[in-house]
């Protein structure tokens, strides 16, 4: 999309390259000590349904990152990424209830999920051009921060007269079956990245203070992932004098990372707003 993106800004801007100002005499380039904000227009785009074939890509920052720039004169500016992602689901199973004989008689497993992202970039950036068409370049530090979440509930309990309940084994297929052991919670270890990116790109402004714009960098980032956990539990029944139900912890070690890779092409294109 952003090859598309700078094609069309080519072709458009041949013929405007020598605007400036505006016929009413307003200037449409950001000047020293304003400030810029914008954000990632392909998934409005995508949702509108304009193209349902956008690829996200592996944009660095996410596609909801809010941008924001200080410009320090009319060629260079100290910016600022920021992306938060969170969100929390819940999916629920209907499965036999093993303390009744009918069919008919249901309780419920559920599935609660947490993920959490978010990232951090600052940079500086130097642009050169005339008129509405701004070639871009400079750099970035980038940080992220990321961290997965499983918990499960179970309608059937373990028990003496019950050692493998009904349990639910894909709650997005929606299948059970009699389990002996189970997942109780999935914890996945933190993971903690940093890098920097250099990028090179392009602004039209097709109004004053006005700005569409589309990046490509390379990405050098460290990752470092943490230990993770995941705990499940069985029925013993020779634990104690009527047995009881056990819990088994799995640990596995945290790993690190470098990833070397150039921006995807369908990562962004930002809209921008100067004042």
């Amino acid at each position: 999309m952003i090859a598309a993106f700078c094609a069309a800004v080519f072709a458009t801007g041949a013929m405007a390259q020598e605007a400036e100002t505006t016929d009413t005499g307003n200037e449409i380039l950001p000047a020293s000590g304003e400030f810029g904000l914008g954000f990632n227009v392909v998934p409005l785009v995508s949702y509108l349904g304009a193209n349902t074939n956008f690829s996200q890509g592996n944009y660095v920052l996410g596609n909801n990152a809010i941008f924001g720039k200080y410009m320090l004169t009319g060629s260079t500016a100290v910016r600022a990424h920021v992306g938060v992602t969170s969100t929390y689901s819940s999916t629920s199973n209907y499965v036999f209830d093993d303390t009744q004989n009918s069919p008919d008689s249901l309780v419920t497993d559920v599935l609660n999920q947490r993920n959490h992202r978010y990232t951090f970039g600052a940079g500086y950036e130097v642009r050169k051009g005339k008129g509405r068409i701004q070639g871009i370049f400079g750099a970035d530090v980038m940080f992220s921060w990321q961290r997965n979440q499983s918990n499960y509930e179970y309608g059937n309990d373990f028990s003496i007269g019950n050692q493998a309940p009904t349990t639910t084994n894909n709650f997005f297929a929606g299948t059970a079956s009699p389990q002996g052991e189970r997942i109780v919670s999935n914890e996945g270890g933190s993971t903690f990245g940093a890098g920097v990116r250099p990028f090179v790109g392009i602004e039209y402004y097709f109004a004053p203070r006005i700005s569409i714009g589309a990046e490509f960098g390379f990405n050098v980032m460290y990752q470092r992932q943490s230990e993770a956990r995941s705990i499940t539990e069985y029925f013993d029944p020779n634990e104690g004098t009527t047995g009881a139900v056990l819990e088994d912890t799995e640990f596995n070690a945290g790993r690190s990372s470098v990833n070397l890779n150039t921006g995807n092409f369908n990562g962004a294109v930002v809209l921008m707003f100067y004042f």
